[in-house]
Formats: C-alpha cells, sequence, structure tokens
C-alpha cells in the first residue's frame, strides 16, 4: 500500500528517474569498456610498431656492416684498413646496442650490464671473466644508452689493444650521485702527461668523439692520473 503523503504521480516519477540513472550507469559502464579495449589495442598496435621498426633498423645495420666488410676486404694496405676497421666496430656496437633495446622488456631502456657484457667479449674474443660491473642501476634510458654506448666502445677498445694477447682486467661502474656517474679502469699504461690530447703508450685515444658524445646528453667527462685508465663521465640531473 503507498502512503499517503507519496502520490502515484510522483511515485512514478521517482521510478523513472531512477530508472534513467540505471540506464547511464550501465551506458557508461559500457563506454568505459570500450574505452579500456581501445586504449589495450593501441597498446599492442604500438608494441607491433616498435617491433616493426626496431626491425627494420637492425636489417638495415646488418646491410651497412655487410658493406663495410666487403669493402675492408678489397683493402690491403694496414694505414687504410685501421679506420674502416674502427668505423666497423662502432657500427657493430649500435647494432648491439640497438639488439638490446629490441630484446629488452622496457621499450625505452636498455639494460647496460648485458649490453657491457657482451661489448667485452665481441670486443676481446674472450669470456668475460676479467670484467668487474659495478652498477647501481641496470637499465639505462634509450636516449642516453646510444652516446654511452659508443663512449665504452672507445674505452673497451681501448683497453682490449693495450691488455692484447691477454684480457683487459676493466671495471666499468655507474653510480647514482647528483645524476649518473660512470667510471672505467683498467690495469693498462698511464694516461701521459705531455699535450692536452688523451694518450697511452704512444696511442691516442679518440678525445674529441668521447668528448663530443658526453656533451650530448650534458656530461662532463675527464680522464683521471694513476695507474692505468681512469675515466670519468658525470651526468648531471
Amino acid at each position: 500500500m503507498v502512503p499517503t503523503f507519496i502520490t502515484p504521480t510522483y511515485l512514478w516519477l521517482a521510478l523513472v528517474v531512477l530508472g534513467s540513472l540505471a540506464l547511464a550507469c550501465g551506458l557508461l559502464v559500457y563506454r568505459l569498456r570500450q574505452v579500456r579495449q581501445a586504449v589495450h589495442q593501441q597498446e599492442d598496435d604500438l608494441q607491433a610498431l616498435r617491433r616493426e621498426l626496431s626491425h627494420r633498423v637492425n636489417t638495415n645495420l646488418a646491410v651497412v656492416i655487410g658493406l663495410m666488410e666487403l669493402q675492408l676486404a678489397q683493402v690491403i694496405d694496414h694505414s687504410a684498413r685501421h679506420p674502416l676497421q674502427q668505423s666497423l666496430s662502432r657500427v657493430r656496437s649500435v647494432a648491439l646496442l640497438q639488439q638490446r633495446l629490441y630484446q629488452g622488456s622496457a621499450p625505452t631502456a636498455v639494460n647496460l650490464r648485458q649490453y657491457v657484457q657482451r661489448l667485452y667479449q665481441t670486443l676481446t674474443l674472450t669470456d668475460a671473466t676479467d670484467l668487474t660491473l659495478l652498477l647501481d642501476t641496470d637499465e639505462l634510458s634509450a636516449d642516453m644508452a646510444l652516446p654511452v654506448g659508443l663512449i665504452l666502445h672507445e674505452l673497451v677498445a681501448d683497453a682490449a689493444l693495450h691488455a692484447a694477447p691477454k684480457q683487459p682486467m676493466l671495471t666499468v661502474s655507474l653510480s647514482q650521485r647528483d645524476g649518473l656517474l660512470l667510471e672505467v679502469t683498467d690495469q693498462g699504461p698511464s694516461l701521459e702527461n705531455q699535450g692536452p690530447r688523451w694518450s697511452r703508450a704512444g696511442v691516442a685515444l679518440p678525445q674529441r668523439l668521447i668528448e663530443g658524445l658526453s656533451e650530448q646528453i650534458g656530461g662532463a667527462c675527464s680522464m683521471q692520473p694513476g695507474l692505468g685508465m681512469h675515466f670519468r663521465l658525470h651526468i648531471a640531473k
């Protein structure tokens, strides 16, 4: 029995309002599900696009490496072969970074530990038993990965050159101190004091390249005095 203070008209209006609210809630839930499905689809599409782009970059780098290897095979003069070999080694390091980025779990980061281990093995043709890694974080953002990766390539290659035919005893550390501090040390010859350029045992390091790559990411690099190589790169926050 309807109470006397609620007329049938008011009751009917209340039911209409409640029904409208229920319908609106149902439509809202349905729309939210559609939006959620669309977002998931976009994420899947972006992942597929990233894989396709990475695959194409890897393929292009492989073509470049193949062409450079063909060119190198035709060069006999040692003075002409050396710069080609250096360039080929750098392109291979870029390809290795791209591979780490493609195979990583995060699309915007590179696993630095895996990269340095693989780089060491590639440049020394040995395992990484004499490589020490002291990393506060294994992940390096993609925008920093290429410059830092190429800097590490130059330093590891120099360490391998002076340690040959043995493995270089190399330590790579990355600490979080007011930003990032990258340090690379080895047990090879000390830095020569003559002249403003970096040189060890009469072999010059590509200082301009390393300094230019450091500036790209807002970093400041230096070679510290003492036994062996002691390279420092500080990247401010």
